[in-house]
């Protein structure tokens, strides 16, 4: 009865660590972003893109800032707010989702994970995630674009 109880134990265990979904872009072992200074939340370069410098912006609570990156032709226009409530910046990532459904986009590849740290929304060209209380969103000019700067970026 013991090794048919472990036996038991042991395949349930891999059917858990088969099934469980790795995050993408191994977004779920980085950092956890922390305070508020926006040079360091949304770095000037971030692998070979860069951005212009910040001119007295404030750390957005209830807007959106928008950041543009550039390497050569590709771009990433990155969104950013600290909410500050992890189920807050969760439902960023279920609006960017319903926005890409809005939009007719192709969702047959996305993933989608909410009500977790991290939660995300992930499509060919779109990262959309949470990390406790803060929010980004990386939409991307390619798959290729968007695969360089998520490898890189630091949260």
């Amino acid at each position: 009865m013991r090794t048919l109880m472990l036996a038991v134990l042991v395949v349930a265990g891999m059917s858990l660590h088969l099934s469980a979904q790795a995050a993408p872009y191994g977004i779920d072992r980085r950092p956890q972003p922390r305070g508020t200074i926006l040079d360091t939340l949304l770095p000037q370069a971030i692998g070979s893109f860069r951005r212009a410098p910040f001119v007295r912006t404030p750390v957005p609570v209830n807007e959106i800032l928008v950041v543009r990156y550039g390497s050569g032709v590709d771009s990433v226009a990155v969104g950013f707010r600290v909410p500050g409530k992890p189920e807050d910046a969760q439902a960023g990532v279920r609006q960017s989702r319903d926005e890409a459904r809005d939009r007719k986009a192709d969702l047959k590849r996305a993933e989608y994970v909410v009500k977790e740290d991290p939660s995300y929304f992930h499509t060919d060209r779109l990262m959309a995630w949470s990390r406790g209380g803060y929010f980004f969103s990386a939409a991307a000019s390619s798959v290729e674009a968007l695969d360089r700067f998520m490898r890189a970026f630091p949260y």
